[in-house]
């Protein structure tokens, strides 16, 4: 929590001053929205370094800036608690996202591939046990972070790898819970495409193709 108010986290390592203009329109999106016990905090390669020692110890071996910020967000969420978020998200209006949040209920999130998203995750408080412990993993482990970077997969295959054996107690949502409709698929590409209310956010799909 932050002054009472459930943070979501967003970071863009290569400074928000040059937050690319379509990230800061769906930026702007989420602040347009935010009910009053919520509040957007952003990260990037200065404040995480300044916040997280741990990370200003390893950022110049890892391979990928996405790594960073895999990185930045996973320690704001463990010392704050709350949502993270890709820059690439836009938020779903209609979707009971805040609804879901203030039940206290933390979540993950599976891809259809049946990897973990590192894109989109919740711990209801600081040091929630979950992720708390993929983060120590990490702490014993820095190599998971400086191995080649693999579009579109790596993040969320490392997340699993780290994910599958714990017995995490967390609520797991799908794909389909959370999008309005997949990132993978052209628009129109189902008919229920624009009518699915979602449950959080969809991808914008300029910066998501098909592979």
């Amino acid at each position: 929590m932050i002054d009472g108010r459930i943070p979501i986290h967003w970071c863009w390592v290569q400074g928000a001053e040059v937050l690319p203009e379509t990230f800061r329109k769906n930026l702007a999106a989420w602040r347009a929205i935010l009910p009053e016990d919520f509040v957007l905090v952003g990260w990037d390669h200065r404040s995480g370094s300044a916040a997280f020692p741990f990370y200003a110890e390893h950022a110049d071996r890892m391979s990928h800036p996405a790594m960073r910020a895999d990185l930045i967000l996973l320690h704001a969420q463990v010392h704050l608690g709350g949502l993270v978020i890709g820059t690439d998200m836009r938020p779903n209006r209609g979707a009971p996202l805040f609804e879901r949040m203030r039940r206290g209920s933390g979540f993950l999130v599976k891809d259809r591939r049946g990897h973990f998203y590192n894109g989109m995750s919740y711990a209801p408080r600081p040091w929630e046990p979950p992720f708390a412990e993929i983060l120590q993993q990490i702490l014993m482990a820095p190599e998971r972070f400086t191995e080649p970077y693999v579009p579109g997969a790596t993040g969320p295959m490392r997340w699993t790898s780290i994910l599958g054996g714990m017995d995490h107690g967390l609520d797991v949502l799908s794909e389909t819970d959370v999008w309005t409709r997949s990132y993978w698929e052209s628009a129109g590409a189902r008919p229920d495409a624009w009518v699915d209310p979602g449950f959080a956010a969809s991808h914008d799909e300029s910066l998501n193709p098909r592979p």
